[in-house]
């Protein structure tokens, strides 16, 4: 019986499919390899994996009838499984989870759950249609919707008690184009980018628009091409990719620009903008993932590496950023400076064949899953001699540790 150790975030991809794995006797694993968290079999019948969401300590699984799948991060335990359409021809945006509850959007909907039983509390129709995943505060979530003036982010409860047949917005802001960006939300503030150009900044408790320094009005500010990705914000930033070519790093105060990245191609859907730590991470067309430094000195940033062959960025840990290769493998890659190694491809994976991954910027655990509902978890191991399970892969392709093959 050949035995493989589970390389370095999924690298390989995961190592079981469809059948359990045996009962292995645990043995100590290398550095630079990956013990599995968990497996869960989802048993898919008619439907496949369509999408992973990350959010808190959730995983949802997506498929394509329109079911939500949801999983304990931690133990793969499978919590609740749910058709939340009707139809699989609606359309369904990534979850928006509060605190005591589970909102789902739907092109003309919200659908909401109970965050602790998983209960269905409530299903509303909005006076709008909805256009891009929305964002949570409090009992209220945000939604980019749709209306024949231009786009506009608007306000709804949450709250399973103030819903009737019709749910209207608790309160509206307009732009000038349409909103196909997800908001960010940051310290009691949101911000929102549109197709009009420009990105806007609104203060919450007060729905006041908080870079009026730079205009008097809800103008925001203005960038030379349409937003189409989405944005991210910390306290060192809002992050905004442009079609106009060009990332900007703008004060979340201010407004006024930090620093900027030429990337010399559109910035279209494809480049969401991520900021983990001390890095921001964005896709550029025909250049592949780039890690930008937040810090540094003056207003023109540079990549401190570029991997040409990643399409999607999945997440980080303190030793490695994980990268979806173009033909759908996962690799990890250095995360420190090129001269130390940094964006150089660590471990490649072998198996071609996850049909989903997550990108999760809240810790180092990755997630992928099958077409058919297998779904794994996997997660660095952080020193030699730390206990890991040996498994042996169904599928009859090898896995390999590091860039060595045995």
């Amino acid at each position: 019986m050949r035995r493989l150790l589970f390389p370095l975030a999924f690298i390989g991809l995961m190592v079981g499919c469809q059948t359990p794995p045996r009962q292995e006797v645990p043995t100590p694993l290398p550095p630079d390899a990956v013990e599995r968290v968990w497996r869960a079999d989802l048993k898919l019948e008619d439907a496949k994996v369509r999408s992973l969401h990350v959010v808190q300590d959730l995983l949802f699984v997506y498929t394509t009838d329109n079911t939500s799948c949801v999983l304990d991060r931690e133990s793969g335990r499978v919590l609740a499984i749910d058709r939340i359409t009707a139809r699989s021809v609606d359309e369904l945006f990534p979850p928006i989870v509060l605190k005591d509850w589970i909102v789902y959007p739907t092109g003309v909907t919200i659908e909401i759950y109970d965050r602790k039983t998983h209960r269905k509390l409530a299903s509303a129709l909005l006076p709008f249609g909805v256009r891009a995943a929305g964002v949570g505060e409090g009992d209220l979530v945000f939604l980019p919707s749709d209306y024949t003036n231009g786009g506009r982010i608007s306000a709804v409860s949450a709250n399973p008690a103030d819903h009737v047949y019709e749910q209207p917005p608790i309160w509206e802001r307009m732009t000038f184009g349409g909103i196909t960006s997800r908001p960010a939300i940051f310290q009691g503030m949101i911000y929102v980018a549109s197709r009009d150009s420009r990105v806007y900044g609104l203060r919450l408790a007060d729905q006041a628009a908080i870079w009026a320094g730079l205009r008097s009005t809800w103008a925001g500010f203005e960038t030379g091409g349409q937003i189409l990705a989405d944005i991210a914000v910390d306290s060192q930033g809002v992050y905004v990719a442009s079609t106009d070519t060009v990332l900007y790093a703008l004060d979340p105060m201010t407004g006024r620009i930090r620093w900027q990245y030429y990337a010399g191609v559109p910035l279209e859907e494809d480049s969401d903008v991520y900021s983990v730590g001390d890095s921001v991470y964005l896709y550029v067309p025909g250049k592949g993932i780039v890690a930008l430094d937040k810090a540094g000195e003056g207003r023109v940033r540079t990549p401190r590496w570029t991997v040409s062959d990643a399409r999607r960025f999945l997440g980080a840990d303190e030793r490695y950023v994980y990268v979806l290769m173009k033909d759908n493998t996962a690799a990890a890659v250095g995360k420190g400076a090129a001269a130390e190694g940094g964006g150089e491809v660590k471990i490649r994976g072998v198996r071609k064949d996850m049909a989903a991954f997550a990108t999760n910027v809240v810790d180092g655990t990755l997630y992928a899953a099958t077409a058919k509902g297998v779904v794994y978890a996997a997660r660095p191991v952080r020193k030699a001699g730390a206990f890991g399970e040996q498994v042996r892969g169904d599928a009859p392709q090898p896995v390999y540790a590091g860039r060595f093959r045995p």
